[in-house]
């Protein structure tokens, strides 16, 4: 039998829809301050288990030391990432351009299209713009003009100015929380009324469980993927190689939606036989064993 709306139910109602009302508009109003502070949790929950990796291999009481050591070496992984990917996205780019102008400027057909959807793909896209773009010169101009609109934008724009210093505050959320990550979720543990915790506390232990089994391992499976994905592509010489895999490594968070990926692979496999690479279904067949 439903409960009757009786003036004590209805008053509750009323002031539960207030209260929600007035913390989502104070969500709405902070978010310029709580974005770095979320973003910086979630970074930092991220860290955590290297942090606990380093205090054990150095044998550290504390966490100040293995915290700045996580940093260093998150900074150093990703600055040695940069210094191998960069030369090869740039090689993939001027490859790409060489493919595109060579499709552009040939009569090279795939067998298995008509040719009337050639002709209209050459009348639509403007391959040598493409193919400019592509190129060093092009992306060396397109990097100077970025950086003197930065450097206009930088002095006389104080949102910019403002942005940047969200990203400062960022990283000092990160290092801070980090610092005290115990004490804070423990914090947050307290801000439960005592009578919802062992609930609330199942549940969330339930949560965190899966979330660390799921998204930290889900995560350095989508690593291992991509630079396996990445380094078959370069076996066989598929075009944008590096991109492509990577790309399918990220897919891999999502399990099975990696499928999504041989619609791009089809793609760069047409315009590699296009451009004079080779035969398709030799390329395309390849792809898909790797």
């Amino acid at each position: 039998m439903p409960r009757p709306f009786t003036f004590d139910r209805v008053v509750r109602l009323i002031i539960t829809v207030v209260v929600i009302c007035g913390v989502l508009w104070l969500v709405n109003i902070l978010r310029n301050v709580l974005l770095p502070f979320f973003v910086a949790c979630l970074i930092a929950y991220m860290f955590e288990p290297f942090v606990q990796f380093n205090r054990r291999l150095l044998h550290l009481r504390g966490r100040v030391v293995a915290i700045f050591v996580t940093l260093f070496e998150s900074v150093f992984f990703l600055s040695v990432l940069g210094w191998f990917l960069v030369p090869m996205l740039t090689e993939e780019m001027h490859s790409m351009a060489r493919i595109l102008r060579n499709y552009a400027s040939s009569e090279i057909q795939i067998s298995f299209l008509p040719a009337g959807i050639h002709d209209f793909i050459k009348s639509q896209v403007d391959f040598a713009a493409i193919s400019d773009m592509l190129t060093k010169q092009e992306w060396m101009s397109l990097i100077e003009s970025v950086v003197s609109t930065t450097w206009n934008i930088l002095t006389g724009s104080i949102s910019l100015l403002l942005g940047i210093f969200n990203w400062f505050i960022v990283v000092l959320y990160v290092v801070f929380i980090m610092i005290d990550y115990p004490r804070f979720f423990m914090a947050i543990r307290r801000m439960v009324p005592p009578k919802y915790r062992p609930i609330v506390f199942k549940v969330g232990s339930d949560i965190k469980v899966s979330m660390n089994h799921y998204f930290r391992g889900q995560a350095l499976v989508a690593f291992i993927v991509g630079l396996l994905f990445t380094a078959g592509f370069l076996i066989i010489g598929l075009p944008m190689a590096v991109v492509l895999g990577l790309f399918i490594g990220l897919l891999n968070m999502v399990p099975y939606l990696q499928l999504v990926s041989i619609v791009p692979t089809i793609i760069l496999c047409m315009v590699y036989s296009a451009g004079g690479g080779g035969d398709f279904w030799s390329i395309f067949w390849q792809a898909i064993a790797v």
